[in-house]
This record gives structure tokens, sequence and C-alpha cells, in this order.
């Protein structure tokens, strides 16, 4: 998880797939992806987790392009 951020287990979950997702393929993970990979059966419920976490400043997303949510501390160029 991040320091500063208290976050439920699933959202720790979820929060490193999408971080592990990022390192490895310089991309977000669909939210399909992250359901498959923390075992999760409902998108909404991801995309709710995903929600909290840009709330809490945890995670950044583009609001008007999919696979954009990343850590907040990452940097990359074609996504502000």
């Amino acid at each position: 998880s991040l320091r500063g951020f208290f976050m439920t287990p699933k959202q720790n979950d979820v929060y490193l797939v999408i971080q592990e997702w990022w390192k490895k393929f310089g991309y977000a993970p669909s939210l399909n992806e992250i359901m498959m990979i923390t075992g999760d059966r409902s998108k909404s419920n991801i995309s709710r987790i995903i929600g909290c976490l840009v709330k809490q400043g945890a995670l950044k997303k583009h609001p008007t392009m999919k696979r954009t949510v990343r850590p907040a501390h990452m940097r990359f160029k074609d996504v502000n």
C-alpha cells in the first residue's frame, strides 16, 4: 500500500494490481483484468474501489480516457 493512505485489504489488492501492471506493461489494466487477478466477480465493485482510491488521492485517472488509472506517484507523458 501507500504511505499515508488507509486502504482496506481489497483496496490494497486493487492498488497493487494496478501498480504492478503499470510497471510491467506501461498502461493500466482493464476492469476485467483486475477482476481476473483479484478473483472478484463484480466489475462494478472494482470500479467502486478504484473510485474510492481516486477520491483518497492514491490513484489518478483521466476522466475521459480508458486505461489511464495509475498510482498517484507514477508519471507518464500521455495522460496528465
